[in-house]
């Protein structure tokens, strides 16, 4: 029995390193993202956000957003993508944190999938 009590704090450690190793990046992005509410109902914020990976991002709410919520985000990236003067970023994620940061909430996102959306303006 304590074996597997010591095999499950491994395991744990595994999991918190591995999810540590995306390089982060104190970027400012606006973001505007989309989710429903524990009744169904559509929300939309627009935030900016306080850090980002290839993996998700770290955003502050005026709204709580549950653990496990998914969302659709976009945000613009000013930089050149393949030519193009600005990219769209569209993403899905779910909330993997959300903790109370002063009046507002602050939620980590995890990314399912993104994709590139070349913008013309």
């Amino acid at each position: 029995m304590k074996l597997k009590w010591i095999f499950k704090l491994s395991e744990q450690s595994k999991i918190e390193t591995e999810r540590r190793a995306l390089e982060r990046y104190d970027l400012q992005l606006p973001v505007n993202i989309k989710w429903k509410d524990h009744t169904g109902k559509i929300m939309e914020e627009n935030t900016t956000s306080k850090n980002i990976s290839s993996g998700g991002v770290y955003i502050i709410l005026s709204n709580s957003i549950k653990k496990g919520t998914r969302i659709d985000l976009w945000f613009d990236l000013s930089i050149p993508v393949e030519g193009v003067k600005k990219t769209r970023v569209f993403a899905k994620g779910e909330v993997v944190r959300s903790v109370k940061e002063g009046k507002a909430f602050g939620h980590g996102i995890k990314f399912m999938n993104y994709k590139f959306l070349r913008v013309d303006s």
